[in-house]
């Protein structure tokens, strides 16, 4: 196998965009989820942030307050958990075993790990 020089910075700045992008996306995500499209666009409406060119702004007394304040605009003090940071991260994680010829890969997923040849069992 030959080896590739890795850049850090590419990879530091490729990290800090995936997780800009599901802090800015999580309260988009609760809307549509919750209501839909229309949903979405109504709030953003309301919070005179149409169209999007920032983080979502909150408003007070909503689904976004009550579900997705820390990912709103001037909340944000932290990353919040996202399954899309986790799912990320989690194939860097897992440890590879010998397991009689051939590798089985474990992933941890909460309280269940996974393989590939024998499938979920709970911890």
């Amino acid at each position: 196998m030959k080896a590739i020089a890795v850049d850090r910075n590419i990879i530091r700045d490729a990290w800090a965009g995936r997780i800009s992008g599901c802090q800015l996306g999580k309260p988009v995500e609760l809307l549509s989820i919750a209501g839909g499209k229309d949903s979405l666009i109504a709030y953003l409406k309301k919070a005179n942030a149409m169209p999007l060119r920032d983080y979502v702004p909150l408003i007070k007394n909503t689904f976004v307050d009550t579900f997705g304040r820390q990912s709103c605009k001037g909340f944000l003090h932290r990353s919040e958990p996202d399954d899309d940071i986790t799912y990320s991260v989690i194939p860097s994680l897992s440890p590879t075993v010998m397991a009689s010829e051939k590798f089985t890969t474990y992933a941890y997923y909460g309280q269940v790990w996974a393989t590939i040849d024998n499938g979920p069992s709970v911890v």
